[in-house]
């Protein structure tokens, strides 16, 4: 925890390199977190190859302690073919792994997995999955990704993760989500939910949010 606090900057200024130090020490001490963080923290520093070889290391070593986020790099590392080569089925290991864990990362992964191959009931539920346990950002950039895929089921699981990423407070989220509820984005239209919504973005520093009941504003992702 030391070392996250030189990582994020808690309290103290940040300094990667002290992080790195004290993530390393905990590490030799078989630390599952901190071997997770310096693994990350190699990748995150675009290192050379050896780098992300001594992350794979890392990652490995903390998912033979149970961490779920471990084992979901795992399987990036297995379908991205980083310092290894490319072996989709050991990923999909890695990702179901992960999801069972309670990684929403990996949750996601294997259910992009899953619709690949057309198992998309299968698919729906770690989507579901993933959303229930996700943070704001990463349902909002899942949203934008299922809305753009087919079958329309998905593009209703979509939907469902502007809701949960609206369900933390923040006004855009609230307004976009507000927005498809309005004009039957990703399922049918609901005018009597929209208004709830945009009415608190609206309440919230969102000018005319509540216009777009009228057809007078448009959807606009995020940027």
């Amino acid at each position: 925890m030391h070392g996250r606090c030189y990582e994020n900057g808690w309290g103290i200024a940040v300094d990667r390199v002290q992080a790195m130090e004290l993530f390393r020490r905990a590490a030799a001490r078989s630390h599952a977190w901190a071997q997770f963080n310096l693994g990350m923290m190699l990748m995150q520093d675009h290192g050379s190859p050896g780098d992300a070889a001594t992350a794979l290391t890392l990652f490995v070593r903390a998912a033979r302690q149970g961490n779920a986020k471990a084992m979901n790099m795992i399987g990036r590392f297995r379908e991205c073919g980083w310092t290894c080569r490319v072996d989709i089925v050991s990923a999909t290991r890695w990702y179901r792994r992960a999801a069972m864990g309670g990684c929403f990362r990996g949750a996601a992964h294997l259910a992009r997995f899953l619709s690949e191959q057309c198992r998309v009931g299968d698919a729906v539920h770690w989507y579901r999955r993933s959303i229930a346990i996700a943070p704001a950002p990463f349902c909002r950039d899942l949203a934008a990704y299922l809305f753009a895929q087919q079958p329309m089921i998905l593009q209703g699981v979509a939907r469902e993760a502007l809701k949960r990423a609206a369900e933390f407070g923040d006004p855009h989220d609230q307004f976009v989500y507000g927005s498809a509820l309005a004009q039957g984005r990703g399922g049918a239209v609901n005018r009597a939910e929209a208004r709830v919504w945009l009415y608190r973005a609206q309440e919230q520093g969102i000018p005319g949010a509540l216009a777009i009941l009228n057809g007078a504003s448009e959807w606009r992702p995020r940027r």
